[in-house]
């Protein structure tokens, strides 16, 4: 199946819902002839469907490029490129501006796809051979310092978790199982840019990463200066690796915040590397 015949899959989903659930009876005619009369008195029937967790929290598709030749805390940082969960709302990352210092927190959007288009793209996961356990190989040709592409799908009661590395970056795919996560990847991709309702969302948790000012190159750039809140209940000098914090106790100081502001807490300038938890997000937990 390629890019556009998923497209209009995800598409024609609804239609093919409601066409379904629409009873008919066929009438002869006195000619021999024979019509087909919509039936009200017929039960609606609905094509078994994949199952799969359908709560606002739980991750049903989660598309992430992980690793790379990154900046530090890139990888901390970063957010899935497309995340599907059990309601059908669809996150993924917006464009960010191109001046610097960026803002400290990147746009998140979401959307929202119906239960139809859900089942279409789990269709075309299952389709394509990946609800079982696969060990991708290397890429035809050596590539250094390129990202794994991981591809997880909560559906009929199983998780598969797919990692490939480097996953289309050496031209087509000659290997049979890469070659099918690629083209479910590539699928994948302008979803992320096309679904419906998209607003902003803004996260209710924080994973955050704090480094002492004077451990961090100065980029030339006057930094901002913010006093880290107590009632955060964090200390930054213990959030050297991973610690959590709610946003209700940040108000707006994230919002406001840069790159390269410095959070003062007890006295010491920190630099944060700052990651709005989606759902699924394990926090500090191995990701």
């Amino acid at each position: 199946m390629n890019r556009r015949q998923l497209l209009a899959l995800v598409a024609a989903a609804p239609l093919a819902l409601v066409a379904s659930s629409c009873g008919s009876r066929t009438s002869v005619n006195t000619d021999g002839s024979t019509t087909s009369v919509p039936s009200s008195t017929e039960a609606p029937t609905t094509a078994p469907g994949i199952t799969h967790a359908t709560g606002g929290d739980d991750v049903v598709i989660r598309l992430t490029y992980d690793g790379g030749f990154v900046a530090p805390g890139t990888i901390f940082s970063r957010l899935p490129r497309l995340l599907v969960t059990g309601d059908g709302s669809v996150y993924f990352e917006g464009a960010q501006i191109e001046i610097y210092p960026q803002p400290l927190l990147p746009p998140i959007l979401v959307g929202n796809i119906s239960e139809g288009e859900l089942q279409a793209l789990l269709l075309s996961a299952e389709s394509g051979g990946l609800f079982r356990t696969v060990t991708y190989g290397q890429p035809s040709t050596g590539i250094a310092d390129a990202p794994d592409t991981i591809l997880v799908i909560n559906a009929n009661g199983a998780t598969y978790t797919h990692d490939a590395y480097a996953l289309g970056m050496a031209g087509e795919e000659t290997d049979e199982d890469r070659h099918h996560l690629y083209e479910y990847v590539s699928l994948l991709e302008p979803i992320a840019n096309g679904v419906p309702n998209t607003q902003s969302f803004a996260a209710t948790r924080f994973a955050i990463r704090a480094t002492p000012a004077d451990q961090v190159p100065d980029d030339g750039v006057a930094p901002s200066q913010a006093v880290w809140p107590q009632s955060s209940g964090v200390r930054l000098a213990d959030a050297a690796e991973c610690q959590v914090v709610d946003a209700t106790s940040l108000g707006t100081l994230f919002n406001e915040a840069k790159q390269n502001t410095r959070f003062v807490d007890d006295g010491v300038k920190y630099v944060l590397v700052v990651r709005p938890m989606l759902p699924g997000d394990p926090g500090c937990a191995p990701r």
